[in-house]
């Protein structure tokens, strides 16, 4: 059996925590069942308001790539075009900061 512990790291929502953290209880078993993957002893999902999301994903983005450069031993000029072409696959209306060097972000 799994525990299950929530973050509610949203600021907003008091008891958004624990409706997922039910949620999350009640669908497991189908999730380990369908999978057939074993469920973790202890989860620890985190709630993000939409910006602190964005972040952490721009964070792992960059750890990935950083990860990818050193396994593939890219040149430098190959891992700076790299780098510069993950920053400007933003979504649509997100000003990275390779955009905001390009001048992108001007209306």
């Amino acid at each position: 059996m799994s525990t299950m512990e929530v973050f509610n790291e949203t600021g907003r929502h008091a008891d958004l925590r624990n409706h997922i953290h039910d949620l999350l209880e009640t669908v497991a078993p189908y999730v380990a069942q369908t999978t057939g993957l074993p469920l973790p002893t202890n989860a620890r999902p985190r709630l993000l308001s939409p910006t602190a999301w964005r972040e952490e994903n721009r964070q792992n983005t960059r750890r990935v790539l950083a990860r990818d450069i050193t396994d593939l031993d890219l040149t430098s000029q190959k891992s700076d075009m790299t780098r510069n072409g993950v920053e400007t696959k933003a979504p649509a209306g997100q000003v990275t900061d390779a955009k905001r060097e390009r001048g992108f972000d001007r209306a």
